[in-house]
């Protein structure tokens, strides 16, 4: 497997430790799908992967509509076979990454920024992966 390749300016982030709660429901155009089929079950949020580090608020935002693992977790080194989501603002998903994701269980892609160079989009249109930005995000009001 190709290792991410990450360019990160030095932004100082707020890192804490993730939480552990985990939800049957996802937030889809900001209402909640319920997909619990037994009211009783506890919910299960989707796991997302943060590829690089995010603003203290994104992370904030995102540690409460999802499993959130962050590179400093143990676990993130799973983030091609396991992820549902990614969280990414100029780390390169390879092609053969990107083929991987698919094999497994990869919902989204969303990129903080405007750009989306630093992906391969015919390998993502390929492979049926949406892929998110959000132009204007970084912009000072």
């Amino acid at each position: 497997m190709a290792p991410i390749a990450i360019h990160t300016p030095d932004v100082p982030v707020a890192y804490s430790p993730k939480q552990a709660v985990r939800t049957d429901s996802h937030a889809v155009g900001g209402t909640t799908t319920d997909k619990r089929t037994d009211a009783n079950l506890p919910a299960r949020r989707p796991k997302v992967f943060t590829l690089e580090p995010l603003h203290s608020r994104a992370l904030a935002l995102a540690r409460e509509k999802f499993d959130l693992v962050l590179p400093t977790d143990a676990e993130f080194d799973a983030w091609p076979t396991q992820a549902e989501g990614l969280l990414a603002r100029n780390a390169v998903v390879s092609p053969e990454n990107t083929k991987i994701l698919k094999e497994n269980k990869i919902r989204f892609i969303s990129k903080q920024g405007v750009g989306v160079d630093n992906f391969d989009l015919d390998a993502l249109k390929e492979c049926g992966i949406p892929l998110m930005n959000t132009p204007g995000v970084n912009a000072s009001q």
